[in-house]
């Protein structure tokens, strides 16, 4: 906003904003696409005309509307940037102008008109100062259109698209998520009840971010399947790998749920493990199905990629400066397949070490996230801490603060926490999400 040119008439104020000019030509190229839908009608070439404009829409469109003449009002471009074509009367309140803007309007504006768009970081109203639409300051763009406001053919959120992650919480990771040692409290469970939302516990004990990741689909877990063939019925002998050629062990620890039915070659059935071995048994009877090569493994929570992702992965990979790339790497291709335009999620770092032995790992997860890397192992090595669960620090525990590494009386071994270090941490995971608007309905 700071190079737009405002016009301040009885308290209100009418922006142009420069530049968009430069986007006729796109603007141009897809009316006529519009404009070529409306006029056919019928036949071979309203298809073709429909056809053309879909293409138009994707090739250089996210999301998009026009009035009930097709004519392009505006929407999100591929590149990220939201256009609107704002005529010269378009309201703008107080609070979506530039500084020197808002200097000029002082003089003429209440406190009490101003507060009525503290939520907006930018917004425009009509010229009775009700907001039709604009960002709010948790990020989102709203709006308000008329019940007759309709979307064009093959205009909207391509493929399935969620706007944002949620309303439910999806929380993976391994042991500490599934909640070890916490005597049945889990982070989940407090989560679900401090936000009041379906929160998922995906934790599984002994996974590593690589069995994780394939776990969910991302990076899949690969399946060679004994003599090339899965039979007509029964079970069959498998091995499994990761995508890259790496170590993959699911079900170390039980919960055949997180894992199955799942899904080989087309063919539906359930992996399990004794001794070592892997088998694969097919749920219904079918013709043998011939599996030549490594096939990857479906699994049955890929469809949560789409709730807010709460990602604790990396204690069982050895959380190191060596390790992290890999990590980061995994958790950003799982962030990258949610299918949303607005990624909500945390990632949550493990709980071992100290501030010394962590540092460098640490610099790569908040260089690759920012806030929303949540270092727990920090967070709760604190007096703070200590003072919102209730409990007055040991000595073990003021020694453990001072090197930054989670205290005794929260963990319930050298690596799990107990009941308040859970509940803690479904606290510090409730006030960063509050923080990041990612709560916000």
């Amino acid at each position: 906003m700071a190079d737009a040119i405002v016009r301040v008439v009885e308290n209100r104020a009418t922006v142009v904003i420069p530049g968009v000019e430069a986007l006729a030509p796109l603007v141009a190229a897809t009316q006529s696409a519009a404009d070529e839908a409306t006029a056919a009608r019928d036949g071979a070439e309203a298809a073709a005309a429909l056809l053309n404009i879909k293409r138009m829409v994707q090739d250089h469109w996210l999301r998009a509307w026009t009035d009930q003449d097709s004519n392009l009002l505006g929407g999100w471009l591929r590149d990220g940037k939201f256009l609107a074509a704002l005529s010269e009367e378009s309201v703008v309140p107080f609070a979506a102008l530039a500084a020197e803007a808002q200097a000029r309007m002082l003089a003429g504006s209440t406190a009490e008109e101003r507060s009525a768009f503290g939520s907006w970081l930018r917004a425009w109203t009509d010229q009775d100062r009700n907001i039709l639409g604009g960002w709010r300051r948790n990020g989102k763009f709203l709006a308000d259109f008329d019940p007759a406001c309709r979307f064009p053919p093959g205009i909207g959120l391509p493929n399935g698209l969620q706007a944002a992650s949620g309303p439910d919480i999806c929380c993976s990771g391994d042991s500490m998520t599934a909640g070890a040692g916490g005597q049945g409290v889990t982070m989940p469970a407090e989560l679900a009840v401090l936000t009041g939302r379906t929160v998922r516990n995906l934790g599984v004990g002994g996974e590593t971010s690589r069995t994780i990741a394939g776990r969910l689909g991302v990076r899949p877990m690969m399946i060679t399947v004994q003599a090339g063939v899965i039979p007509a019925a029964g079970g069959i002998t498998v091995t499994l790998a990761a995508d890259d050629g790496g170590v993959v062990a699911p079900l170390l620890q039980g919960s055949s749920s997180q894992i199955n039915p799942c899904v080989v070659a087309g063919v539906t059935g359930t992996l399990s493990l004794s001794d070592g071995v892997y088998t694969f048994t097919r749920t219904e009877p079918g013709a043998a199905v011939p599996v030549r090569r490594p096939a990857p493994l479906i699994p049955p929570n890929r469809n949560r990629l789409g709730d807010i992702l709460i990602l604790w992965w990396g204690q069982n990979d050895g959380f190191t400066e060596a390790n992290a790339p890999g990590i980061i790497a995994r958790q950003k291709a799982t962030l990258e397949a949610a299918p949303v335009i607005r990624r909500r999620y945390l990632i949550v770092g493990a709980p071992s070490g100290t501030d010394v032995s962590q540092a460098n790992a640490d610099a790569l997860f908040i260089q690759a996230f920012g806030r929303r890397y949540v270092n727990i192992r920090k967070l709760l090595s604190s007096a703070a801490s200590f003072d919102e669960a209730g409990l007055t620090p040991t000595s073990d525990d003021l020694t453990a603060i001072a090197a930054g590494s989670v205290p005794p009386s929260l963990r319930s071994d050298a690596i799990h926490f107990n009941a308040a270090g859970y509940r803690l941490t479904a606290q510090h995971i409730n006030a960063r999400l509050t923080e990041l608007g990612d709560l916000e309905v």
